[in-house]
């Protein structure tokens, strides 16, 4: 009998560890609210320009242009458990859009994770290098994930991607958004030990026509099958 309770005790010692691995060592990424956000940032270009003398040579930037964009994007959490919470390793995201036929617009592309909304001077939108999509969240933090832009008082729309920031010339034609909107689209959020790593959204012109809406769905709202996303 003895023998029977230490077993019992090991086996349930073992399932005790291994359900806390599964609910309680487990980053879950959430949505921190079903509407997308719009941030109004001003950007500057510039062009170089090279000089010379008889005697020296330099280059100088010049000021192009100084525009005002609308940038705009979906914000998740690392979800705060009751009793304890792990942070959340991400590694990157990828995005896929369609159309409102059900169409692809994009293959899977990366996007642009952003942890700079509330405190740009330690992650900028628009730094200088190539960024990395590797971040830690902790739990009951948030994380910017970056969708769109388009140039204040403009009707047109372009994809935010994880190289935008390093084009001279904003609205590159080629992540120009040209389908008839709404637009559907998937998140998949790429981690250490991430289980929920799907979000789900549209994306349609407000009544103001050059304002983006952004909002999340879930599942049993979007319109296309999970065969087609997975």
């Amino acid at each position: 009998m003895e023998i029977l309770f230490w077993i019992l005790g090991i086996v349930g010692t073992v399932i005790a560890y291994v359900v806390g691995e599964m609910i309680f060592n487990r980053p879950k990424i959430i949505i921190s609210s079903s509407e997308g956000w719009k941030e109004t940032k001003q950007v500057n270009t510039f062009v170089i320009r090279d000089h010379s003398t008889d005697t020296d040579s330099y280059t100088e930037k010049e000021l192009k242009s100084r525009d005002y964009y609308n940038v705009y994007g979906i914000q998740i959490r690392n979800e705060r458990f009751a009793f304890s919470g792990v942070n959340a390793k991400l590694t990157n995201v990828t995005i896929k859009l369609w159309d409102s036929d059900g169409s692809p617009l994009t293959d899977w592309y990366d996007g642009r994770l952003w942890g700079g909304r509330k405190n740009a001077s330690n992650d900028p939108l628009f730094p200088r290098e190539r960024v990395t999509n590797e971040k830690e969240i902790g739990e009951g933090q948030e994380l910017d994930v970056v969708l769109a832009y388009n140039q204040e008082n403009e009707q047109t729309f372009y994809k935010f991607t994880v190289e935008t920031h390093l084009q001279n010339n904003f609205m590159i034609y080629k992540d120009l958004l040209k389908r008839k909107m709404p637009l559907y689209g998937v998140i998949r959020i790429h981690g250490h030990r991430i289980t929920n790593n799907k979000i789900r959204f549209r994306i349609n012109p407000s009544a103001e026509k050059n304002i983006l809406e952004i909002k999340t769905m879930s599942e049993k709202e979007f319109p296309l099958a999970k065969e087609e996303i997975a």
